[in-house]
């Protein structure tokens, strides 16, 4: 079984949305990108039991530049800094750098570095457009109705990315879906031409080896994160 980091670099706006149409969310969870997965490949014709029964992936998560990103645990950390009094930063925090994830969990990580790490933190920005739906005054003759789409610009040196680890045919065929989902999109609106982007595939072996060490919380924490499939 072998470990590949997918890294999406997007090229256009992308709707993430939860309930309403006017949310706007960075990242994606696993079973949204396995959907997204799965109709692709019925699409191109291609054989889905690699994605049903020899793959496994990971929800989506930030990457900036070189760094790569998971989101803070919901947990409680004994902190080592004693005198510590600024805990409101550490609210602040979303997403800890994976190199720093074990610092993070044995509370190594005093408040100016847990400043400096939101400051750093660069995915993008949440937009709101208006459009206008001219359903209504086609149908009935009424006024056009304005709405709004949430959607979420990154920043050119962020993406999302996701890991996968499977047999070396499950990848390969990965890679054929991922090619052909670049210029589909992923996401809310595509046919507004939403959700685009470039892949670049990766076996950083720094990274790689922090996601697999065998010490440390890191690894658990991973394991938690992979998804098989929805249900």
């Amino acid at each position: 079984m072998s470990i590949k980091i997918y890294k999406l670099h997007f090229t256009t706006p992308v709707h993430f949305g939860e309930k309403r149409l006017s949310d706007s969310q960075p990242v994606i969870a696993a079973d949204t990108l396995f959907s997204a997965l799965f109709i692709e490949t019925l699409n191109l014709g291609l054989d889905t039991d690699f994605l049903l029964n020899d793959l496994k992936i990971s929800d989506t998560f930030p990457f900036f530049k070189d760094n790569y990103y998971f989101p803070k645990p919901l947990m409680k950390i004994e902190s080592q800094h004693k005198d510590e009094t600024n805990y409101k930063v550490f609210k602040k925090l979303k997403f800890l750098p994976v190199n720093q994830f074990n610092s993070y969990i044995a509370g190594e990580i005093d408040s100016t570095e847990a400043e400096r790490i939101t400051s750093d933190f660069q995915l993008g920005e949440k937009e709101l457009l208006t459009k206008v739906s001219l359903q209504n005054n086609e149908k009935e003759g009424g006024d056009a109705e304005p709405y709004s789409v949430g959607l979420f610009r990154y920043h050119p040196d962020a993406g999302l990315y996701f890991i996968a680890k499977g047999s070396e045919n499950a990848l390969n065929s990965l890679n054929e879906v991922i090619d052909a989902l670049q210029y589909s999109g992923i996401g809310g609106k595509r046919s507004a031409g939403y959700g685009q982007f470039e892949c670049r595939i990766t076996s950083d072996e720094k990274v790689i080896d922090l996601l697999t060490q065998q010490k440390g919380e890191i690894i658990y924490y991973c394991q938690q994160l992979w998804r098989k499939k929805t249900t």
